[in-house]
């Protein structure tokens, strides 16, 4: 009895010093599945910012040369810079050119500090870094816009997508904005060597 329990005692402290040395317990496991709730949220698209790529550039497309505007005269092709200020992918469809139309508190400034018989500033004028140009009217000048393409011209986040012409040669699409001074059939003197503002806007 007693070299039994002797070796007992001694096959006991065997298995846990080789535990010890082996690191742990091997377990025998079932495979299974579960499932549980969560949820992402998903962000919304950003404005775009649209600039005008300075008329004359000497690189890219040449066809983007200055043009002076003259009623019945030729039109002046415009390009366009895109930038995307969303870290994520955005696309555009199309863009329109307009002209800018000038505010309310912009004509009421006008015409305060050029009253009668002066020529009065109306909602119809188009305006040169924000201030009404009186008698030059928006309906005179004819804008062509670019667009809808069968393809969006996709813009990577915090990247450029250029319509026409660009400072260093790349060109994502052709641009067919323009835009020109009709012949009115009347004086048109009030345009002569105006500035005139322009909008444009992406879909």
């Amino acid at each position: 009895m007693t070299y039994l329990h002797g070796y007992k005692r001694i096959f006991v402290s065997s298995t846990i010093s080789l535990l010890i040395i082996g690191g742990g317990v091997a377990y025998a496991y079932f495979t299974t599945t579960g499932s549980g709730p969560g949820s992402t949220a998903v962000g919304t698209s950003s404005p775009l910012t649209i600039t005008q790529i300075v008329e004359g550039s000497t690189t890219g497309d040449a066809s983007y040369s200055p043009v002076a505007l003259l009623p019945g005269g030729d039109a002046q092709s415009l390009a366009i810079s895109i930038h995307n200020p969303s870290k994520g992918d955005q696309g555009i469809h199309s863009v329109t050119v307009s002209l800018a139309a000038p505010t309310l508190s912009a004509i009421s400034a006008y015409n305060t500090a050029h009253p009668t018989p002066q020529v009065q500033a109306t909602a119809s004028d188009v305006t040169s870094g924000g201030i009404p140009i009186p008698g030059c009217l928006a309906s005179w000048f004819n804008t062509a816009n670019w667009g809808p393409v069968a393809t969006d011209v996709i813009i990577a986040g915090n990247g450029y997508a250029v319509i026409g012409n660009n400072a260093n040669g790349t060109v994502q699409a052709s641009s067919t904005l323009s835009i020109s001074l009709m012949s009115a059939g009347v004086i048109q003197d009030a345009c002569k060597l105006a500035d005139v503002d322009l909008t444009f806007t992406s879909n």
